[in-house]
């Protein structure tokens, strides 16, 4: 369960969307619930049926679910956190149900102003009880949450690195003309993210910025994604001078992506803050693309610098400008296999499903336990 699943576009509905589909294919019934997002109905994703509950009332990726209760005849609920508004609900409705409750953590949620002290409200008083309430927690990655608001629950934590498809999201030479409005010599990087408010952090403007400087005067950007900061980065890519090097593609299809990390030299995760793993490296890595991301806590984890990408200080433009040369000087097919190979060790969602399976029948029984000592 989820707060958004597709057709809206982030990190945590595409782990919850992976995630379910490579547990029923080991033969788990599984179903996936969110809120409902306006012109959706229920259906299926990746062939995983999708419960849309109506919120009763929503700001953003916030809201209290209607109508839990009649989708909690499970096993197991698996919950995707941070969920200001609507984890708590669940959370009752599944101890009142007996159901055995596991939270993936994705990140500390991170804002400035009056969204920045409902983040802060949340991280300190609810969530703590929230990460109390759960048989298992499970961790993207072990280095991000020593620091992170999950640390002093760690004991009851385990790490699953998100999975992907490593057979769709997989290498292929010789793919048709390029997918942008310039010749296939040019060096072109690829940025991934959802334009939104909810997605600043991304650190699309110090892409933008490292693109100005001289040295990165060959190299060409495509920006995947859409939202209300769209015409903002428009405008900004043309102030800088950079309106014929920057193409904004919009939202893409899972075909047209994977063609996109095909085609590009790399693609480039500038985040300032808030990403702890970054699927879409992962995506890219697996398609045979080196990445260049900032070197966050968790993100580390995930890209080896000078193996299987690069990794700068975040907001550093002049940085991120000189891994950009280094890739269109050095060339990246080397790395770029280095990187393949090790997606398809350690990311495959094959090996994440396996590992949740256990993490789920290891929940049961503590939460059996667990009520068994309440009397």
């Amino acid at each position: 369960m989820a707060p958004r699943l597709p057709p809206y576009h982030s990190g945590t509905g595409t782990v919850a969307v992976q995630n379910a589909r490579g547990l029923a294919e080991r033969g788990l019934s599984v179903e996936l619930a969110c809120m409902r997002e306006e012109g959706t109905q229920g259906g299926r994703l990746d062939g995983v049926p999708v419960h849309r509950l109506q919120a009763a009332w929503r700001v953003g990726n916030a809201g209290r679910l209607k109508g839990l209760e009649a989708h909690l005849d499970v096993d197991v609920v698996h919950l995707h956190l941070p969920f200001i508004f609507g984890a708590g609900s669940v959370i009752r409705a599944a101890r009142k149900r007996r159901v055995a409750l596991v939270a993936t953590y994705h990140q500390d949620l991170q804002a400035q102003g009056v969204r920045g002290a409902a983040f802060s409200a949340y991280l300190r008083y609810a969530l703590p009880r929230q990460l109390r309430a759960m048989d298992a927690i499970v961790v993207p990655t072990l280095d991000y949450a020593r620091q992170s608001r999950v640390a002093p629950w760690l004991g009851n934590a385990v790490e699953v690195p998100h999975g992907i498809d490593t057979e769709f999201f997989s290498p292929m030479d010789g793919e048709d003309a390029r997918p942008w409005p310039w010749p296939a010599t040019q060096p072109t990087f690829l940025f991934v993210a959802a334009l939104d408010r909810a997605h600043d952090f991304k650190g699309l403007d110090t892409l933008l910025r490292a693109l100005t400087h001289p040295s990165a005067g060959r190299a060409r950007l495509v920006v995947v994604g859409d939202g209300d900061r769209r015409s903002q980065f428009e405008t900004t890519a043309r102030r800088l001078g950079l309106k014929a090097r920057v193409h904004f593609a919009g939202e893409l299809d899972a075909q047209g992506l994977r063609r996109h990390y095909r085609a590009a030299t790399a693609t480039i995760l500038p985040s300032l803050h808030g990403d702890i793993f970054g699927m879409v490296l992962v995506e890219s890595m697996a398609c045979g693309r080196p990445v260049i991301a900032t070197r966050l806590p968790g993100v580390r984890a995930v890209v080896r610098h000078d193996e299987t990408g690069i990794l700068v200080p975040p907001g550093d433009a002049d940085a991120l400008s000189r891994a950009i040369v280094k890739l269109v000087d050095a060339g990246s097919r080397e790395m770029g296999l280095r990187a393949r190979a090790e997606v398809v060790e350690r990311f495959d969602r094959r090996r994440t499903a396996a590992l949740l399976e256990h993490v789920y029948g290891d929940a049961v029984e503590r939460g059996r336990r667990r009520r068994g000592s309440r009397g």
